[in-house]
């Protein structure tokens, strides 16, 4: 059984008067469900403190914040509408006319998958990491504690996720 999922890069421009390349910050899916359920998850990372590119050295208040805590807004934001959308409509494509400014969804687009074993969670981690050019990293257990290196390599991002889930009558 062939599944649709619909899903969307998201990306910082540190510079509307002079763009420069955009700087890749997650990837958010969403599935509707034949039988009414609508998943949704968001993977990204937010900037801790000042990175080269970001050009965040003289930015303040919601200058700064609109690109380090991008992610709980775009989640909070989505929770706001999700629940006013007919059972077809993609919270993506909503989510896409809202952001687009600095922090802004590329055009949402759809994609076929094959597998109805593989969850939502995993083309996201996949996705995320094929956008991002880096895995997507996992929670640390005792067992699966990151190498120095790898978490030399991650400080200065957060690396974030989040799902949401919502059935309609």
């Amino acid at each position: 059984m062939q599944r649709r999922v619909r899903w969307a890069k998201i990306e910082y421009q540190p510079n509307l008067q002079t763009p420069i390349d955009p700087v890749p910050l997650g990837v958010i899916l969403e599935e509707i469900t034949s039988w009414g359920t609508r998943h949704v998850v968001l993977f990204g990372r937010e900037p801790r403190g000042n990175i080269p590119g970001l050009q965040l050295e003289k930015a303040w208040g919601p200058f700064r914040d609109v690109v380090t805590e991008w992610f709980e807004t775009i989640s909070k934001s989505m929770r706001e509408f999700v629940s006013d959308l007919d059972a077809d409509e993609y919270a993506i494509d909503e989510l896409a006319k809202r952001w687009k400014w600095n922090v802004y969804l590329r055009a949402p687009e759809t994609r076929a998958v094959q597998s109805a074993s593989l969850t939502l969670d995993h083309y996201g981690r996949t996705w995320y990491e094929e956008y991002i050019g880096e895995p997507f990293p996992r929670s640390p257990s005792p067992q699966n504690k990151p190498s120095t290196a790898a978490r030399r390599r991650m400080q200065p991002w957060l690396a974030r996720t989040n799902a949401l889930q919502a059935a309609y009558a």
